[in-house]
């Protein structure tokens, strides 16, 4: 493992003891401001991108970072971790143990990344991903499962009504979790064979998928956008994009 791949897992460990440490202790849903994507800030949020920032300086990696909440900053390098401090924040903020440090060192976009990171700070879990190496939880690589599991993971049933109808007529189990970076690392690691977010009102952000995609991706999975494309984003934080991510191209399919 590269030093900068022990690093992102370090600073996953790091976040996961931040939070915890941060139990009982933050109200919740107290926004205190507008993150740089046009949302609104919680506590919480907050305490993690100042965490990452730090952690990013002290440690003196070779990384700017584009980050939801404090957008894009500029520390003279080539490549940009792009993060989402805390993905679920409501989960996190309302004691519900699924939300993640969600990461991907990149350049031009996202099909530039070559190391991703997604730790669920729930649990001691840290998935990762290296361009063309594998993707892994814990050091144990994973893979997408070959077996249906007839599982879909994601928004489908807030805003993609029309995709929704031939999923149930299929028989498939629907969990919507809040998390989209684990979501995909749960189509990565065999648990479920699809996640989506479609639909004009139900497009994620390129900071909720960057660690994420790399990683199903590189446990044999695909994704695309809700045009059945390969998915792709550039850097703009405010930037949205339907997302379906799959064991399979025939299980994206199921969309249609």
């Amino acid at each position: 493992m590269s030093d900068l791949e022990n690093e992102l897992i370090e600073l996953g460990n790091s976040l996961r003891e931040l939070i915890s440490s941060q139990t009982g202790s933050v109200n919740r849903n107290n926004i205190i401001g507008m993150g740089a994507d046009g949302t609104a800030t919680h506590q919480l949020d907050r305490i993690c991108d100042d965490h990452i920032l730090n952690f990013i300086r002290e440690r003196d990696l070779p990384l700017n970072v584009i980050s939801e909440e404090s957008g894009f900053t500029d520390l003279g390098y080539g490549e940009s971790l792009m993060v989402d401090p805390l993905d679920g924040t409501y989960n996190a903020e309302n004691g519900i143990p699924f939300f993640s440090f969600s990461g991907a060192v990149v350049k031009e976009d996202l099909s530039s990344a070559r190391i991703a990171i997604v730790a669920d700070l729930a649990r001691k879990t840290n998935y990762h991903a290296v361009k063309g190496k594998g993707a892994f939880a814990n050091g144990k690589r994973i893979k997408v499962s070959q077996d249906p599991r007839g599982c879909a993971l994601g928004g489908l049933g807030r805003a993609g009504h029309d995709h929704v109808s031939p999923i149930l007529r299929g028989g498939w189990r629907i969990r919507s979790l809040g998390c989209a970076s684990l979501e995909l690392c749960l189509v990565a690691n065999g648990s479920a064979d699809l996640m989506a977010y479609v639909g004009d009102f139900n497009s994620l952000r390129n900071i909720d998928v960057a660690g994420g995609v790399l990683i199903l991706r590189e446990a044999g999975g695909i994704v695309l956008d809700g045009h059945f494309n390969d998915f792709n984003m550039g850097l703009d934080v405010r930037e949205r994009k339907s997302i379906i991510g799959a064991s399979s191209r025939e299980f994206a399919e199921a969309l249609k």
